[in-house]
């Protein structure tokens, strides 16, 4: 599965969240995916967003967000604040470090 399920309802509040930190145009033509949405709030998202987050979703589901992003989502201190708070709640292994980006991943020229 590469994207969460979760109802339209909670989708467009998370479309809502997610368009005060994600207001550079898409690089797909699909826009944002669901799952860099959900990112982008749990990385720049207020205290209050993050709760309400929370509820939405709960916490396997953010769980699941942090393994499948992708490098540049996350800063260390996003990503430790939330390993610390899903680790022993989600039911599902987070890395103890972030995706980065590296020379191995830059195109050949």
């Amino acid at each position: 599965m590469s994207d969460l399920t979760i109802t339209a309802e909670n989708d467009a509040e998370i479309a809502f969240m997610a368009s005060r930190y994600l207001w550079w145009k898409p690089v797909e033509q699909s826009g944002f995916s669901r799952l860099r949405k959900i990112a982008q709030i749990m990385h720049l998202g207020s205290y209050e967003e993050i709760r309400h987050l929370e509820l939405l979703l709960g916490e396997d589901s953010l769980a699941q967000v942090m393994v499948k992003s992708e490098a540049g989502w996350f800063d260390d201190r996003s990503w430790d604040f939330w390993r610390g708070r899903l680790s022993l709640s989600a039911n599902r292994s987070i890395p103890n470090e972030r995706p980065k980006r590296t020379f191995r991943h830059a195109p050949v020229l």
